[in-house]
């Protein structure tokens, strides 16, 4: 039997489509061909990488980094290209992606808002205020043109849909 080299990873995920799987250890995330173990890409973020996870199309890898209540983004394809998103004094309390990998959700402590940031170069985020979960409680229609999310406001809770056309302006 062939065993391959141990590689000292604390965390590891398989990208959607099985063809590659990335690995962090402290500040470090690495992309490997699963067959070969060969290096596709090795990133380095801020401090140390608490969570990953691939976009749906496996062409981008959000990293957490909690201690400092920010997200780096990469891309497989380009390897200059990077996105960083920093909520503030607010934090991180969670962040996943959109339905597609143009958009990324983040939830910020306290229940305050959840962001969702699109990925393009000059577009800003928008914000609904006082969500209800930072983990639960939002999701897309199945064709992705809708969006509703649990709020509550007031010590009332109440559900209210967005229009994803509305969410791209």
């Amino acid at each position: 039997m062939d065993f391959s080299d141990v590689l000292g990873q604390s965390l590891a995920q398989w990208s959607p489509n099985a063809r590659y799987v990335a690995a962090a250890d402290k500040n470090r995330v690495q992309v490997r061909e699963p067959d070969s173990l060969k290096l596709v890409q090795a990133y380095i973020c801020i401090d140390k990488v608490e969570r990953i996870e691939w976009s749906p199309d496996s062409q981008f890898l959000l990293t957490e980094v909690a201690r400092q209540g920010l997200l780096q983004i990469w891309s497989l394809r380009d390897s200059e290209w990077t996105c960083r998103i920093y909520e503030g004094l607010a934090g991180i309390a969670h962040a996943r992606w959109g339905p597609g990998s143009d958009r990324v959700l983040v939830a910020v402590d306290f229940q305050l808002y959840l962001s969702i940031w699109p990925l393009q170069e000059g577009a800003s985020a928008i914000q609904i205020r006082y969500p209800k979960f930072p983990r639960r409680g939002f999701a897309f229609s199945r064709d992705a043109c809708w969006f509703a999310v649990l709020r509550r406001k007031d010590c009332k809770a109440s559900a209210e849909p967005w229009c994803s056309e509305w969410l791209r302006a």
